[in-house]
């Protein structure tokens, strides 16, 4: 299921108002954006402090002449947290932050993370949004927002790069998918021209996830016997054991319970 959450440049500290619309005239600038879904890339979070937590209300992420806006007037009330910082700030934090990532995620990663703050420095101006609307149950992702930001604010001071936080727990997923990935799980995807570039892509490849069914390279499928030859020996074997009960036994009821027996064992077995 598809739970969008944005990066963006924006033109004011705090999110764009609908209650004043101010969402029209933001998508005319046409800024740049990076998408991730449900999950916050690291870099991402790297950007930010605890004071850069804000709340907006749901019913303002649309237009007062907006469509979309009546859609929204069920969660008038309603308010949910999100990030906004200057670029200066955002710098500022990812390179307090660049020695401990790359002890963290590994000097190999080291392109992706000059590139990315490349990226901010030249086309996020002048403040970076963190848009966090599409977050399932977002009004109440507040708390886990804080305590992730006070996580990487530890990080610039702690000798523990172990930690178990929420950094850790994002570097050890990082980790697990980096080779199919990582620019995408440290920066987000883009759909404009310009990011990743030519060279960061071939550097860092995306790869397809691996198949199902499928370990070091080798299929894990049974070997199985051909189907001529398994129809043939099933009703033979039944009827042997079944026959081979009832002169046993002389009991017709102990022979069809081994029928019944056999029977279900070839079933599991074929």
């Amino acid at each position: 299921m598809s739970h969008p959450i944005f990066l963006n440049s924006s033109p004011y500290l705090r999110m764009p108002d609908g209650a004043v619309n101010e969402w029209r005239a933001y998508w005319l600038r046409q800024g740049p954006e990076l998408e991730s879904n449900a999950t916050f890339p690291l870099l991402w979070c790297a950007l930010f402090s605890p004071k850069d937590l804000k709340w907006a209300r749901r019913v303002d992420d649309e237009d007062l002449d907006s469509e979309g806006r009546e859609e929204l007037l069920s969660f008038e009330e309603a308010v949910y947290p999100y990030l906004v910082t200057s670029v200066d700030d955002a710098l500022t934090s990812l390179t307090a932050r660049r020695a401990a990532l790359l002890k963290l995620l590994g000097a190999r990663y080291e392109p992706i993370i000059d590139a990315f703050a490349a990226l901010i420095r030249t086309r996020f101006l002048p403040f970076v949004l963190l848009r966090t609307s599409g977050l399932p149950d977002v009004e109440d992702a507040g708390p886990q927002l804080e305590r992730m930001l006070r996580d990487w604010d530890d990080l610039e001071s702690t000798s523990d790069l172990n930690k178990a936080n929420s950094v850790s727990s994002a570097v050890d997923c990082f980790h697990r998918y980096s080779s199919q990935d990582a620019i995408r799980l440290l920066t987000g995807s883009s759909t404009q021209d310009g990011w990743p570039s030519d060279g960061l892509a071939m550097q860092f490849p995306r790869l397809p996830a691996p198949r199902a069914g499928k370990a070091s390279g080798k299929t894990n499928a049974r070997r199985r016997l051909p189907k001529w030859l398994a129809e043939w020996i099933a009703p033979v074997v039944l009827g042997i054991s079944t026959v081979a009960a009832y002169l046993y036994t002389q009991s017709w009821w102990v022979s069809a319970g081994s029928f019944v027996i056999i029977a279900f064992a070839f079933v599991w077995t074929l």
